[in-house]
């Protein structure tokens, strides 16, 4: 078709050349794009979701939070996403109550500061979106207190005002090139009261796997099916689409008030992700909706609340120690129940060859000497060393 071509023409003036040439230089921040690339050192990525700290407010546990940092710090391939509300800025004419937060803005803003600045010189942080606690603060001043933040921690290159939209790229040996790229989304949250409100992501980006928002205090996943269709093969594809709503570690009176939960030992979601082959795959290759053939494998990491390895070592050794003695119970229990099959024989008055009777002996000669070998004997917890 030939172009339309006008005789007449807009005459364009001064201000309107200087709105082009403005819209030319200007960029849009609103939404951070990225490429997280980890295929030649990783096959699993662990994603450390931290939302809604409100750092400030009294019911934050800041030694809780300090663990889950030291725990993304040990883990080489660890990653974390910060979606916003890190700091409570109650400030003038805001719903909280700005004198009831144990820190003053500028001190929840150098707290953030020490907390996630070693994250980012280890490039752990792959997207800072805003809440609306900040956004709340640049409503009014103007001040982007966590662009500031990302600034400061030389982590500017991944704040996002709204959204974040990164491919994490991983090594998988069942792809063709030997990669796997998994789209995930993120915002803090737009107030929806369930989970359609994550699903607004899908938006943002059709082709996401995980999408992920906090704001709403409560700790929910749902895997839904997502047809989807691709317009390089032409093909409909059937896929599993991951959402998640973000838990809360603090929020201070305003919480409670709402009843908002809090979920103190919690100021993160961590999930294990990787790439398998489908299983469902070949069966549905050549129908009309298809399934896809490499897909994401995704699992949620407890971090073990902690103050340090010694304490955690304590714990395993508990654990290690019921488990040995239930284990000796259900051995006596399986020795009483051999014998209570042959008085049970005797009684109802069965034949018991001698095959039986020895093969019978043997059983219980063998569970013994594994009993002897598991023996234990268990110490009182008390204050002494373990």
């Amino acid at each position: 078709m030939q172009k339309q071509r006008f005789k007449d023409k807009l005459v364009l003036t001064e201000g309107l050349k200087r709105y082009q040439d403005k819209q030319k230089a200007t960029k849009d921040e609103s939404v951070l794009i990225g490429t997280v690339d980890e295929s030649s050192k990783f096959d699993t990525a662990v994603l450390v979701y931290i939302s809604d700290l409100h750092i400030g407010t009294f019911d934050l546990d800041i030694n809780w939070l300090i663990e889950v940092t030291n725990y993304v710090l040990n883990t080489p391939n660890a990653k974390v996403l910060l979606l916003g509300d890190l700091l409570n800025t109650a400030i003038l004419n805001a719903v909280s109550n700005m004198y009831e937060d144990i820190a003053y803005p500028q001190e929840q803003w150098q707290i953030a500061v020490d907390l996630f600045s070693a994250l980012s010189e280890q490039n752990k942080i792959i997207a800072i979106c805003a809440g609306n606690h900040e956004r709340r603060v640049y409503k009014q001043t103007g001040i982007e207190t966590l662009r500031q933040f990302a600034h400061a921690i030389d982590a500017e290159g991944v704040y996002a005002p709204y959204y974040a939209n990164i491919d994490l790229v991983l090594k998988c040996a069942d792809s063709p090139n030997g990669k796997f790229t998994i789209p995930i989304v993120a915002h803090h949250g737009d107030g929806v009261g369930n989970i359609s409100g994550v699903k607004k992501l899908q938006d943002i980006d059709s082709g996401s796997y995980i999408n992920t928002v906090g704001h709403l205090h409560r700790e929910q996943l749902l895997v839904r099916g997502m047809p989807y269709y691709d317009p390089v093969t032409g093909r409909k594809y059937k896929k599993a689409v991951l959402d998640v709503i973000l838990p809360s570690a603090g929020g201070g009176y305003y919480a409670k008030e709402k009843m908002l939960q809090v979920n103190y030992k919690s100021p993160y979601l961590a999930l294990e992700v990787t790439a398998v082959k489908n299983p469902r795959f070949e069966k549905f290759k050549n129908s009309e909706w298809a399934e896809e053939e490499i897909i994401p494998a995704v699992r949620t990491i407890p971090i073990m609340q902690a103050a340090d390895t010694a304490q955690k070592n304590k714990y395993i050794k508990i654990a290690n120690r019921i488990i040995s003695q239930k284990e000796k119970e259900l051995n006596h229990e399986f020795l009483l129940k051999i014998n209570d099959l042959l008085r049970w024989m005797r009684e109802q008055g069965v034949e018991i060859t001698s095959e039986v009777r020895t093969a019978l002996k043997n059983e219980i000669k063998q569970e013994r000497a594994r009993e002897d070998k598991k023996e234990i004997v268990l110490k009182p917890l008390g204050n002494g060393k373990e």
